[in-house]
C-alpha cells in the first residue's frame, strides 16, 4: 500500500469517524481547520505526518473526491460518511435521475439480512449511500474482500413516490431510508477466494487481483407483499 493510500485512509478515518483522536474540533459542516489538523498529525500520529502540499495532492488526486477545501483552503471535511455529529447542507435532487436504477454495493451477508428486512438502513451514518455507476457500486462492495452483492434500487419509483434524495460534493446520492420493495435485484459473487499464482483462473471472471469472482448470481427481488393484520 502506498503512503498517499495509506495517509487517505487515515484521513478518512479522523474526517468522517474520529477527530477527537487527534484533538480536533469540527463545526457543523464537518469542517476542521488544516494548520491545526497538519499540527496535530504530527504531534499525536507522527507517522502520518505531511506537507500542506502533500495534503493537497491527497485532495486532488483521490478519484473518489472523498476530501473537499472550503474556498481558501483553510478548513477541509470529507465530502460524505460521517458517523459524528454533523449538518452538512447537500444538494438536493430536483430533477429526474437519467436511469430509474441506483446501485447499493455492501457484502452478500449484508445483502440477505438487507431482503429479509425492512430494506437498506443509514445504520451509523447519516444517509444510505448510492451510486448512479454500477461499477462505483462494485468497488465499494469488494473492499472488505468478501462475497459481495450489488442491490438494484428503483430509484424511479422512490421519486414517484416523493421520496428526497441528495447528492453530495463527490457525486454520492443519499437518502434516509430506501425500503425493500424498492429492491429491484440483486447481483452478487457466491464464492471469492484469495488470488493464488498456481490456481486455475479460467472458471473465474474477474482481473485476478486480491479477490476473484468465481460465480456471479443475478437474482430478481421477490415481489414484496406489505404485511396486514389479520383477525382470528
Amino acid at each position: 500500500m502506498s503512503d498517499e493510500v495509506t495517509r487517505s485512509k487515515f484521513l478518512s478515518w479522523i474526517l468522517r469517524h474520529a477527530p477527537g483522536e487527534l484533538h480536533l474540533k469540527t463545526d457543523e459542516e464537518a469542517y476542521v481547520d488544516v494548520a491545526s489538523l497538519l499540527e496535530n498529525i504530527e504531534k499525536y500520529r507522527p507517522e502520518m505526518k505531511m506537507t500542506f502540499e502533500q495534503l493537497e495532492a491527497l485532495v486532488s488526486n483521490n478519484s473518489k473526491k472523498r476530501f473537499a477545501f472550503n474556498f481558501d483552503k483553510t478548513f477541509i471535511r470529507a465530502s460524505q460518511g460521517h458517523t459524528i455529529a454533523v449538518a452538512i447542507k447537500y444538494e438536493k435532487v430536483t430533477e429526474r435521475f437519467q436511469s430509474d436504477t441506483l446501485y447499493h454495493g455492501t457484502t452478500y451477508e449484508n445483502a440477505q439480512k438487507i431482503i429479509s428486512s425492512e430494506g437498506i438502513h443509514k445504520g451509523s451514518r447519516h444517509h444510505v449511500h448510492l451510486s448512479s455507476n454500477y461499477n462505483t457500486a462494485l468497488e465499494v462492495a469488494k473492499r472488505r474482500r468478501k462475497p459481495y452483492a450489488i442491490l438494484c434500487v428503483d430509484a424511479g419509483a422512490m421519486q414517484d413516490d416523493g421520496i428526497e434524495f441528495f447528492i453530495s460534493e463527490n457525486k454520492v446520492v443519499l437518502v434516509d431510508f430506501v425500503h425493500v420493495k424498492y429492491l429491484k435485484y440483486m447481483d452478487h459473487a457466491v464464492e471469492v477466494a484469495p488470488f493464488i499464482k498456481s490456481l486455475d483462473t479460467s472458471k473465474y471472471r474477474g482481473n485476478g487481483d486480491d479477490v476473484l469472482r468465481c460465480k456471479v448470481t443475478f437474482t430478481p427481488m421477490p415481489k414484496y407483499k406489505p404485511q396486514t393484520d389479520t383477525e382470528d
